[in-house]
């Protein structure tokens, strides 16, 4: 039996008169109409997922909201989203929703992993894509809003009508066209000119390597000589760039997985040790006890009785 806090499947997404499907592998929906409920990404209550609870995704989603505000914890990144923002969460991102106001107005797309891919080609997370896994949230002015809802508003109408039967072809261009544009507006932004500063670029590497080396690696030392950079000078680099220590991050990514772990029902505290490379069980329990305050077994008590 699945967790409410294991990995959010696409067919779990809720569902309402704004919403539209292909097969269970794509979906659309808005709460754009105001006699609808706020139902799109409602994290706490409609997808069953606890505030300040991590969950895994097993789909992509695009988000664009168009009024109000929330704010939602990306691995180990927080950010607040408003009005003329999109959000570009990959699969397989850990999140937390934190807050939601009442007035968010919010447009999704969401897709399994391999529904872009058509005739072997283009995932939706490649090129420009780079890019949006380090800095997920793009702000877009409103001539750009008016484009993509465009698109999304076009996808609407061919999705809805029961005589057109190229519903998922369609889906594929519009999705790739709204890539497209993406790209365009990455290279037409100072982003790229703020990534080139090198102690961004320091940064940015030493995060990647975070996350895919966390599991096996939690001492400094290590990204540091992968850096190619002293342990004092990756230090100083994180600190300046994020106002946290390099230390917290490795921290961080390690908890939030154990977290997303031991809410998991099938995952026992020994299996999750040595999941995330811990000698043992009691090294692990010591090492989570001091990030969290209270041991694996009280967490997730706490978590099913909030």
């Amino acid at each position: 039996m699945m967790s409410t806090h294991d990995a959010l499947e696409l067919k779990e997404l809720p569902s309402s008169d704004r919403t539209l499907t292909i097969g269970d592998e794509f979906m659309i929906s808005d709460n754009l109409d105001s006699s609808a409920p706020i139902a799109v990404l409602n994290l706490p209550s409609v997808l069953k997922v606890k505030v300040s609870a991590p969950f895994r995704l097993r789909f992509s989603i695009v988000l664009l909201c168009l009024g109000g505000s929330m704010r939602i914890h990306l691995n180990m990144m927080e950010y607040l989203v408003k009005a003329n923002d999109m959000v570009i969460v990959p699969e397989g991102t850990v999140g937390e929703c934190l807050m939601l106001s009442d007035d968010t107005q919010i447009v999704m797309m969401a897709f399994a992993s391999d529904f872009m891919i058509q005739d072997g080609v283009v995932r939706p997370m490649t090129g420009a894509f780079a890019t949006v896994l380090r800095m997920p949230l793009i702000h877009l002015e409103d001539y750009e809003i008016e484009d993509v809802m465009s698109l999304y508003n076009m996808l609407r109408t061919r999705v809805a009508d029961s005589h057109f039967m190229d519903k998922r072809e369609f889906a594929i261009l519009t999705m790739k066209a709204m890539y497209c544009y993406v790209s365009s507006h990455f290279r037409l932004s100072e982003l790229e000119t703020q990534l080139a500063q090198a102690s961004s670029r320091i940064f940015e590497k030493f995060i990647e390597l975070v996350e895919a080396n966390y599991a096996r690696h939690r001492q400094l030392k290590f990204y540091a000589c992968e850096l190619a950079v002293s342990p004092k000078y990756l230090s100083k680099v994180v600190l300046e760039v994020s106002g946290r220590s390099a230390k917290s991050w490795i921290m961080e990514r390690v908890m939030l997985e154990a977290k997303v772990l031991i809410m998991e029902d099938n995952m026992s505290v020994l299996e999750i040790s040595e999941r995330l490379g811990f000698p043992n069980q009691s090294f692990f329990g010591t090492y989570f006890k001091k990030a969290a305050g209270m041991s694996p077994a009280a967490y997730k008590k706490d978590k099913c009785l909030s």
